[in-house]
């Protein structure tokens, strides 16, 4: 719902770029030159989460166990650091929040930090022990991650691909 609200209110000019695109959205082609472009743009994610998801089954397969938990931590990491800092900074910038540079950095690693220990604790071998962070905290920490992962969604596809 945050998302949503956030969506909404921020202006259709500061949205992000579409990074993700495997083509140049230009507003001189024809509709049919459009949907062809979003159509080769939905085959390549297609293709890319389908050679991810055989990356990781070998992965389960020849019981690379070490790799597969780094793997996902660093996607996590990656998640909650540097996709949730570029969230929060364009939201400031959008609303001319002023902020510095080092303060921001280090409130970002330590979210990051924190919320990989916070839903990897019982994966690390802390299984039958006191959990180093309360599972609310998890459970918080999750929520944002499904959050993120709906702007990430809602904002970077095209309007014409079929993910979006």
């Amino acid at each position: 719902s945050l998302t949503v609200v956030y969506l909404v209110a921020v202006p259709e000019g500061s949205k992000p770029d579409a990074g993700i695109l495997a083509y140049n959205e230009n507003d001189a082609k024809t509709n049919t030159e459009r949907a062809e472009d979003a159509f080769i743009n939905a085959l390549v994610i297609v293709a890319f989460i389908c050679s991810a998801t055989f990356v990781i089954v070998l992965c389960l397969k020849f019981k690379c166990m070490k790799f597969f938990f780094g793997y996902v931590m660093l996607s996590m990491v990656s998640l909650l650091g540097f996709t949730t800092s570029a969230v929060v900074a364009q939201g400031l910038q959008n609303f001319h929040v002023p902020t510095d540079y080092i303060t921001f950095t280090l409130f970002f690693y330590n979210f990051a930090v924190v919320g990989v220990l916070a839903i990897f604790s019982f994966e690390m071998g802390f299984q039958g022990r006191t959990r180093l962070i309360p599972m609310v905290f998890t459970q918080g920490y999750l929520i944002i991650i499904s959050a993120i992962m709906a702007w990430l969604v809602a904002a970077l596809f095209s309007p014409l691909s079929t993910l979006g």
